[in-house]
């Protein structure tokens, strides 16, 4: 009798005890905490149910890392996740307006550059995608919050309280829309000049005083078309232009005190840049005191097409050096500049040489020189 009391008492207090998951030795049973600490070489799947702690620099390498809509992955200082830096990698991560992805900070008091970010290399395939996922706090050691090599889609995504640059992609992307980029330390995005097109529409992008998308130096030679942003592009070098190049209405281009674009020096070359009295496409200084003379200037050479066209643009500031002056035209046969305003420059408004041209209904006010000055 004594031992079948007994044994109706364990079995009671049995019951009372939380139950233990033998199977995920990892977890934390109460808050479903994963440790994410050794390399990711299988196809993985990253469950909502479960918050993961990643630790270290994790690298994912030849196979697939799919993570559910609603997923939390924490990272602590110095952790990163690095994919497809080996063989070929596809990184899934597509959450939902309901159940956003969130890559962040461990700490209890995070702060901008608590842990370093998201690095996609060029072994990560184009079929990659992140959608509706919010990056925060990334960009430890100055890196940028993302870094991507290969093209992958982004759409609906928000990178916010980066330390400084938001994401850097080297090739651009498959898709590029629909992003917020807000409260980061400098550039939004820093691209490489061919990969600009692939910035896409409905992007939300906010910095501070001088900074917006960085253009880094390239030679453009296939047809691209830039879109209007709502920041600047920013050119701290020379750009090269040797195909077709479409400016969209409302687009803006700063240039520090290197920067240039030449169009058709090498090879056949249309420019088309048709703004609206609403939305003009402006050529400026990135200089916080704009002056004359701050930046070098437009450049067309002789392989620039008859029907290469500027309309409703403003191109102020510019004539540092070379032959002083915004736009500077060289042995072209046909070029229309159409009620554009050029203006503030150290020299003259327009530089041409031995050049056929139409100026229509321009405005040209404090340049420094003069206006127009042709030489034959």
């Amino acid at each position: 009798m004594k031992k079948q009391f007994i044994c109706l008492m364990l079995l009671a207090l049995t019951a009372t005890l939380p139950s233990c998951d033998l199977f995920n030795p990892d977890d934390d049973s109460e808050d479903n905490i994963v440790l994410v600490n050794s390399d990711i070489t299988t196809p993985t799947v990253w469950l909502a149910s479960n918050t993961y702690i990643v630790e270290t620099s994790i690298n994912i390498d030849g196979t697939t890392l799919t993570i559910e809509p609603g997923t939390t992955i924490k990272f602590s200082a110095g952790a990163y996740l690095s994919v497809g830096q080996h063989n070929n990698v596809t990184f899934i991560a597509n959450g939902t307006p309901e159940k956003p992805i969130i890559f962040t900070s461990n700490s209890a008091t995070p702060a901008p550059g608590a842990w370093w970010g998201l690095w996609f290399y060029s072994n990560t395939l184009s079929n990659s995608s992140m959608s509706y996922c919010e990056v925060k706090y990334a960009g430890q050691y100055d890196s940028e919050a993302i870094s991507v090599e290969a093209k992958m889609t982004m759409i609906n995504c928000t990178v916010k309280y980066a330390k400084k640059i938001g994401i850097k992609s080297t090739e651009g992307f498959v898709l590029f829309t629909g992003n917020t980029i807000e409260d980061i330390g400098t550039h939004a995005i820093s691209i490489n000049a061919k990969g600009v097109h692939t910035i896409g529409e409905g992007n939300q992008i906010t910095c501070g005083s001088n900074y917006g998308i960085l253009v880094n130096y390239s030679q453009i030679e296939e047809p691209v078309l830039w879109k209007e942003q709502t920041v600047p592009y920013y050119l701290e070098s020379p750009l090269d232009i040797d195909n077709a190049f479409t400016l969209m209405p409302g687009v803006t281009i700063k240039f520090n005190a290197n920067g240039d674009i030449e169009f058709g020096k090498n090879n056949n070359t249309t420019f088309t840049a048709v703004g609206t009295l609403e939305k003009p496409i402006v050529f400026t200084t990135a200089a916080s005191s704009p002056a004359p003379g701050a930046w070098y200037g437009l450049y067309f050479y002789s392989n620039l097409s008859s029907n290469s066209k500027m309309k409703y643009c403003i191109v102020e500031y510019a004539g540092k050096d070379y032959d002083r002056a915004n736009l500077n035209l060289y042995e072209l046969n046909g070029f229309t500049i159409e009620n554009c305003t050029i203006r503030n420059s150290s020299g003259y408004g327009i530089y041409s040489s031995n050049s056929i041209w139409s100026n229509l209904s321009n405005i040209f006010t404090g340049n420094a020189w003069a206006n127009v000055h042709s030489v034959n």
